[in-house]
């Protein structure tokens, strides 16, 4: 019975990971996951060239998935094993040496001497391919999704023209193409933020919060938004932008249930730097740029960088926490 409980377990939550869409993946899943996620970390911290590190957080998706059925085929192959151990007169090892036979489809244990250890024999046979085939399945459709989010996530940070931070954001838009521009950018962010904070408790928000193509744009582009957005409602004297202060609202919910969901302590040879938060100092120069290039600003500095700091702490810390998680592969 212990058996057939371990055959029937690893098939419902292998299913469930590969193909139940939307679905939160299993406690064992979910360690497997995060398993994973460690040690690709540990491997990457150890090697000093960044397009090294890069090139080994790239296997997160493959890695991931090939352990989860890994895990999955070794229950089975051990849950067949006390299953004709527990039909059989046979001793645990030649259970064991049946079940890994069958399973692997190499048939070294030679041909099963009864009719139930046929049936048996001929039910593991087909485990290893169902499994394979599931894998190879959602693969496909994951990184189909990949490719979506990846072409998806260039064209937001095109957008961004370059900028290296919030007020670098708010600066170049003064003096360009004008404020009013940003409110696509808040736009598509909030969209966004609104997205994943419907996934990120899926198989596929496991995988594509921390893929490659994710980790600048969580961890570094997303304090620039939120910067730009909170620096947009508080600093500069115009009625306040509606998308900016959606971008705010959503996002800060959505980056702190991301952030705390995916909590848990990440395992490195590398400390990872603290990320600089903005200063008083540039406030001030970022309120005296914009006032040259004729943009109202708050008629109180000291209040406008309070509220400014109050709103900060909303996303900020989740915001980095988020990035620690990531540090391993924003170096590159």
């Amino acid at each position: 019975m212990t058996g057939l409980a371990l055959v029937v377990s690893s098939f419902y939550w292998t299913a469930q990971v590969m193909m139940v869409r939307g679905a939160e993946p299993p406690y064992i899943a979910r360690v497997m996951l995060r398993g994973a996620r460690n040690l690709l970390h540990l491997a990457s911290s150890i090697r000093p060239n960044p397009t090294r590190q890069h090139n080994i957080w790239a296997l997160y998706v493959p890695f991931s998935l090939i352990s989860v059925v890994v895990l999955a085929l070794i229950m089975a192959c051990v849950g067949f094993a006390l299953f004709i151990y527990g039909i059989t007169s046979n001793s645990a090892r030649v259970a064991l040496e049946n079940s890994i036979s069958a399973m692997s489809v190499l048939g070294f244990a030679g041909l099963p001497p009864t009719l139930r250890e046929t049936i048996v024999a001929g039910f593991e046979a087909f485990t290893g391919p169902i499994f394979v085939a599931l894998l190879i399945g959602y693969i496909v459709n994951i990184y189909a999704a990949y490719s979506q989010q990846r072409d998806r996530v260039t064209d937001m940070d095109a957008k961004l023209d370059g900028s290296s931070d919030g007020i670098d954001l708010v600066e170049n838009a003064a003096a360009g193409p004008g404020l009013d521009s940003l409110s696509g950018v808040w736009t598509d962010w909030a969209d966004e933020f609104g997205d994943i904070e419907q996934r990120y408790r899926t198989v596929d928000g496991y995988l594509l919060i921390f893929a490659p193509v994710m980790t600048k744009h969580w961890s570094t582009d997303a304090v620039m938004v939120f910067d730009a957005a909170n620096l947009r409602n508080t600093l500069i004297a115009l009625p306040p932008d509606s998308e900016a202060t959606r971008c705010l609202a959503v996002g800060s919910i959505a980056i702190g249930h991301i952030a705390s969901h995916y909590g848990h302590r990440i395992y490195s040879f590398r400390r990872p730097s603290e990320p600089r938060p903005l200063t008083r100092e540039e406030f001030d120069q970022c309120a005296e740029q914009l006032r040259d290039t004729g943009i109202p600003v708050a008629a109180s500095l000291q209040a406008a960088w309070a509220e400014f700091e109050r709103n900060r702490e909303q996303y900020a810390p989740a915001t980095y926490r988020l990035q620690r998680l990531q540090s391993s592969v924003v170096a590159v």
